[in-house]
């Protein structure tokens, strides 16, 4: 009996384990932001690690790569920036404002400057993963996500954090990235449910 017990509690911790919460409330109180109507979302890239190197380790790697290929590193960095505007943050926001915009009225928005609440969003990590015949790799992001009051920025209202949110295996990196910002922004937008219904 004692080993039944005993193997009972082992699966459910395991179970406990597997079953993380992807997105971790770290302080604060996001109610604040219940029954607003816009909120500005603005995005950051401090101290962003690109898997093990910081991210101008990476892109200096990766410029001298491509210019050893006989190819334009100025080129794929400018592509590597504009994947940022271009791909990853609209996506985050549309997925987030699935959940939110129709059920609670609530739109996240870039560039908002009469805005009551600002949702900061810091990438300080970006798995670009990898894609071959043999082996694959997920994208994968690491978020915080804080939201400020515009008169009181020194004191956030709320803090969240999203360790390694992955997206899929699929050739283009850029296209990987922008999966897991499309998670990301599900999960966030799911989150934010619970605290403005």
């Amino acid at each position: 009996m004692k080993k039944v017990v005993l193997l009972f509690c082992l699966a459910f911790t395991i179970v406990l384990i597997g079953c993380k919460s992807p997105i971790i409330l770290v302080e604060g109180e996001p109610t604040v932001i219940k029954g607003e109507e816009v909120v500005e979302v603005q995005f950051t890239y401090d101290n962003l690690r690109i898997g093990n190197e910081p991210e101008d380790e990476y892109v200096k790697r990766r410029m001298q790569e491509f210019e050893d290929d006989g190819k334009d590193g100025q080129e794929w960095h400018d592509a590597w920036l504009r994947d940022r505007t271009d791909r990853f943050e609209p996506r985050f926001i549309e997925l987030a404002n699935n959940y939110t915009e129709e059920k609670f009225g609530l739109v996240f928005k870039k560039d908002q400057d009469d805005t009551r609440y600002i949702v900061k969003v810091n990438t300080y990590f970006t798995e670009p993963g990898f894609y071959t015949y043999v082996r694959n790799k997920p994208a994968a992001v690491g978020l915080n996500i804080t939201i400020l009051e515009r008169n009181n920025p020194d004191t956030p209202v709320a803090v969240f954090d999203m360790p390694e949110i992955e997206g899929i295996v699929t050739p283009d990196v850029g296209t990987r990235i922008t999966s897991a910002y499309r998670f990301a922004g599900r999960i966030f937008g799911s989150e934010m449910t619970k605290y403005i219904r």
